[in-house]
């Protein structure tokens, strides 16, 4: 057998291995709640699926600077009966077979530093980094919530 070919190979098995395990992380119903004109950040949810047979870290998570200046993971606590924000700066572990979800009051995704306010419709790429090198590129679309949730004003 040829050496390119077995290179060529090679090369296939490997990109199909980092492309299984990437799938094993399923991303639902991302999206962005639409804030006020001058907001300059926004809150994003969605729930976070392992379907791996190991655990993995979703570690942190970007956005296009044309977007945003920046992109965390944060929580919701409850502090002397406030509800505060508290960066996850250990990322969001899944165990094998867990399943996360990011919502109003819990986890979820803060986008600082807004270039401009996210308009309902608007689709935003985020792209997730997971402990195993993978990286996946979410698309979020931005909606409206009736109820305030997600317009987090104190940050």
């Amino acid at each position: 057998m040829p050496v390119i070919f077995r290179v060529v190979m090679l090369c296939m098995l490997l990109l199909g291995s980092c492309a299984q395990a990437a799938s094993d992380i399923i991303v639902d119903n991302p999206y962005f709640a639409a804030g006020f004109a001058m907001s300059s950040t926004a809150a994003g949810y969605m729930t976070l699926s392992n379907h791996s047979d190991k655990p993995v870290t979703l570690v942190r998570i970007t956005v296009n600077n044309h977007v945003a200046s920046k992109a965390t993971l944060h929580t919701s606590v409850m502090e002397n009966g406030m509800a505060k924000m508290r960066a996850l700066a250990d990322g969001v572990t899944l165990a094998a077979g867990e399943q996360v979800r990011f919502s109003p009051g819990g986890k979820h995704i803060m986008l600082h530093g807004l270039q401009k306010a996210l308009t309902v419709g608007t689709v935003v790429p985020v792209t997730f980094y997971f402990s195993d090198i993978n990286t996946q590129q979410i698309n979020f679309t931005v909606k409206q919530l009736d109820n305030g949730a997600g317009r987090h004003h104190h940050h």
